[in-house]
């Protein structure tokens, strides 16, 4: 499932250092510390995930390729400002 979050800007840029240092995905670190968080919370052991494989190269549009604002702007259409 896809979502989208606001994060501080210094949590973020943590985040990726640490994706960087270990060669990890920011999805993948952001995936561990919430089964973590959550595992922590309820007071169980975190919950083993099924890798999931997807086909394909992402949107079908080369015009989206990294323009965050573009989707965001397409996403919330009509809804207001955000």
């Amino acid at each position: 499932m896809k979502t989208t979050m606001l994060l501080p800007d210094p949590l973020l840029e943590a985040a990726k250092g640490l994706a960087h240092d270990e060669g990890s995905s920011l999805t993948k670190v952001f995936e561990r510390a919430l089964q973590e968080y959550v595992a922590r919370k309820r007071g169980k052991a975190p919950a083993k995930l099924k890798e999931n494989h997807f086909k394909g190269k992402g949107f079908a549009d080369p015009a989206y390729e990294g323009n965050w604002d573009k989707i965001r702007s397409e996403i919330y259409e009509g809804r207001g400002d955000v």
